[in-house]
């Protein structure tokens, strides 16, 4: 986090005069606090979060697949489709939203800013009114903007929701099926069953930690 805010105050510090000019101080200092706390809670989501569940979710896909194959196969097909379907309501749906958002944000809290900083030269030209009608109407597309960025969030969080509901019931069905073709016993499904008590539990925990992932993803 030391390193990357002081390399990139080092990098606006060289960005030519003509940018400065057509951007507000105080929307680059939002970005740029914005973006070094979305570093912090990327890596903790990924690392601590992500990759030991990724690590949980192979291997109990491997365990069940050696026992019954075509357990494993439906569970790794699931789990694949999953992800892939998370990942594309990211980029499709829900990055444009996050995007609008983040830039309506970083547009209010600039203008917020600088309005304070320079309140000596808004009260000698008695522009109080002014600045504030500004703020109020930022203020409003930025609610506009946030509301329908929660409202995909929302929508997406339930299609992944229905998938997870749709995976118990094809795993139930399956290892009753198993138990009535003979291939398992009663206590192979409980154990497919409880195997699979255990991956849904770590893809609603996936599921919660990618949403978290998105406001540091679409950090800019």
């Amino acid at each position: 986090m030391r390193l990357l805010t002081v390399n990139v105050f080092s990098h606006i510090q060289r960005l030519s005069t003509e940018w400065h000019i057509h951007n507000l101080a105080g929307a680059t200092i939002r970005k740029l606090s914005r973006g070094v706390l979305a570093m912090d809670l990327f890596n903790y989501l990924i690392f601590i979060e992500l990759i030991p569940s990724a690590f949980v979710l192979i291997g109990a896909t491997i365990i069940i697949g050696v026992h019954w194959p075509i357990v494993g196969v439906i569970v790794g097909t699931s789990l694949l489709a999953f992800v892939c379907i998370t990942l594309l309501l990211i980029q499709k749906y829900i990055y444009p939203a996050a995007k609008v958002a983040n830039d309506a944000d970083a547009v209010l809290n600039g203008s917020i800013s600088d309005a304070i900083s320079c309140n000596m030269l808004v009260k000698s030209f008695a522009s109080e009114s002014k600045e504030e009608a500004r703020v109020r109407s930022e203020a409003a597309a930025w609610r506009s903007h946030l509301i329908c960025f929660w409202h995909r969030s929302s929508t997406a969080g339930s299609i992944q929701y229905g998938m997870l509901v749709v995976l118990n019931g094809v795993m139930i069905g399956t290892g009753l099926w198993l138990w009535q073709r003979g291939y398992a016993s009663p206590g192979d499904v409980t154990y497919i069953i409880t195997t699979y008590a255990i991956i849904n539990g770590y893809l609603r925990g996936m599921e919660h930690n990618i949403r978290s992932l998105q406001p540091a993803a679409f950090s800019e």
